[in-house]
């Protein structure tokens, strides 16, 4: 066979190409922290607060099994979230289509920040009290469905639809990573600087949240006649009729607040 019959090597470049994309088909696609000032304001921020939620959500069970030595009362917590967590994402879905999101979101996170202080304040007594833990696993987990909609929907007003799933990995990913660097994290805090500094140091995750959004632009009512109403809250719960799907989704998440939180 003539030398120029023989079949050639592919060059090493093309090799390099295809492992290169081979390589880029198992990571996340980062276009979406490209695309968008806006995006990356506030997948920054939403990291940062997801992290700090981690934390705190140790350290809570802890103290109380610390003030109490109760795994009971360690498990009461999570019927505490349990309301919250069915019932406020659908009225703050419907807070989140007819108000300015921006001006929305920052004031859900200074109410959330001004309750980790409080927090802070009670770990630092002498006797710290137990009822303003549940308290506050009540309100914060009121808050933060309540806050949650406006968070979560808001890459759609960002991003182009195509984005959206790339956004979402994203999102997924680094709460992911938040879950489980996060205990771990609270564990360093719990034994350097105590529940006090573990609330004080979730109070700076919220300022930062803050700091991000603000620096975003507004995120007026896409309908100009847009306006908080019983009969939209309603809907929401309508909503739910017949879509198995989505109640799936709720009875998965009942299942886990009542017998995987605690």
């Amino acid at each position: 066979m003539a030398d120029d019959d023989k079949p050639s090597n592919p060059p090493e470049s093309h090799t390099r190409q295809g492992f290169l994309a081979r390589v880029r088909a198992h990571l996340m696609d980062l276009t979406p922290l490209h695309e968008s000032r806006d995006f990356r304001l506030l997948f920054l921020g939403k990291s940062v607060s997801d992290f700090g939620d981690e934390i705190v959500a140790t350290v809570v069970p802890f103290q109380v099994y610390q003030l109490t030595h109760s795994t009971l009362a360690v498990g009461l917590l999570g019927l505490c979230a349990l309301v919250p967590v069915f019932v406020f994402p659908i009225v703050g879905g419907a807070f989140a289509d007819a108000v300015e999101r921006r001006r929305f979101v920052i004031v859900m996170h200074v109410l959330l920040a001004v309750m980790s202080a409080l927090m802070a304040v009670n770990a630092s007594l002498d006797e710290p009290l137990l009822w303003p833990l549940y308290v506050f696993a009540t309100l914060a987990a009121g808050l933060y469905t309540f806050n949650r909609p406006a968070m979560s929907t808001w890459p759609a007003r960002l991003l182009p639809p195509g984005l959206l799933p790339s956004s979402n990995a994203l999102e997924a990913g680094f709460g992911t990573v938040a879950g489980m660097l996060g205990p771990v994290v609270a564990g360093i805090l719990l034994l350097t600087v105590q529940a006090t500094g573990a609330f004080v140091f979730d109070v700076f995750t919220f300022l930062f949240v803050v700091a991000m959004v603000w620096r975003m632009k507004p995120s007026p009512p896409t309908h100009e006649d847009a306006s908080v109403s019983w009969s939209a809250i309603v809907d929401g719960f309508r909503f739910l009729k017949g879509k198995r799907t989505i109640q799936s989704v709720f009875a998965a998440d009942l299942i886990a607040m009542t017998f995987g939180f605690p």
